[in-house]
């Protein structure tokens, strides 16, 4: 029976799928969305190996998948196929205990600055996520945003196409604290303005590393009652010759997991560096 999200939960979501892919055979700078129809098997491989970790809620392989990122790879008309495969692969991983969040990440064009227009942006969001509603997702997960106007209007857009729970997650690692995202945005602006805007849970990813993300998450408690979604990177990231490496390792992650639930925290995972392993690892803290 899959688990519902409240303000009191304390729930196990999945770890990293882009630098699992790039350990997997992912060409630098390849498409990795690409791969729900082109290697769906290994994409299905790192679903069911988060979902036998003990993941409560696992995402979807379609974090680039929108049309801006898609037509640089010349892959723009296959966009409603990218996102309901990797949706359909997910909801097979996840079998019938999981809930299954479809991942919409940054436009990677920035409202704010003009380099967008806000209607383009809106056209991509409702591609992707009714896509990833007819591929069965119980959830929309946006995450590693930095843009705040890009943010609210993907919340208020998902929310009035699908009703499904939404996830609002910003990447904080900038600013003289080291606790904005690159454009400026401060937790308490994104936790005041998604609530607004509609969202069901606040959330950080991504960052400088779980040790910083305790401190953010405390912040976007201090300012929202929702629950609150953490996923962050295993340290901080390593050039080693052609190689980003992470360095912190499932137990070193795992030493920060009772700070994040003290923090309020209701939802953690991994992002960029996290396998199966901190997985498992952070499970048997929460479920302790």
């Amino acid at each position: 029976m899959k688990k519902k999200i409240t303000a009191d939960s304390h729930l196990l979501a999945d770890g990293a799928w882009g630098t699992e892919f790039m350990r997997m055979g992912l060409n630098p700078g390849g498409c990795p969305e690409e791969w729900n129809i082109t290697h769906a098997d290994k994409v299905l491989e790192i679903g069911k190996r988060y979902a036998d970790a003990g993941s409560d809620i696992i995402l979807t392989n379609t974090f680039g998948a929108n049309t801006n990122i898609l037509h640089r790879y010349g892959l723009i008309d296959k966009i409603t196929e990218i996102n309901k495969a990797g949706a359909q692969i997910s909801r097979r991983a996840a079998g019938d205990n999981v809930l299954v969040f479809g991942s919409i990440g940054p436009f990677g064009k920035i409202i704010s600055m003009e380099e967008a227009d806000e209607n383009d942006v809106k056209k991509s969001i409702i591609l992707q996520a009714q896509a990833l509603l007819e591929g069965g997702v119980d959830g929309i997960a946006l995450e590693t945003m930095t843009d705040l106007s890009e943010l609210v209007l993907a919340v208020k857009t998902v929310k009035a196409l699908t009703g499904l729970p939404v996830v609002a997650s910003m990447s904080y690692d900038s600013g003289p604290a080291r606790q904005c995202t690159m454009l400026g945005v401060s937790p308490e602006e994104a936790a005041l303005s998604c609530t607004k805007a509609g969202a069901d849970i606040i959330g950080t990813n991504c960052g400088l590393g779980v040790d910083s993300s305790v401190r953010i998450c405390r912040i976007l408690r201090q300012h929202t009652a929702l629950p609150i979604w953490v996923k962050a990177n295993a340290g901080f990231p390593e050039l080693i010759g052609d190689t980003v490496r992470y360095s912190m390792d499932p137990d070193g992650y795992a030493d920060f997991i009772p700070e994040l639930l003290k923090a309020g925290a209701n939802i953690i995972g991994g992002c960029c560096g996290t396998h199966s392993g901190h997985i498992k690892k952070i499970r048997s803290l929460i479920r302790g």
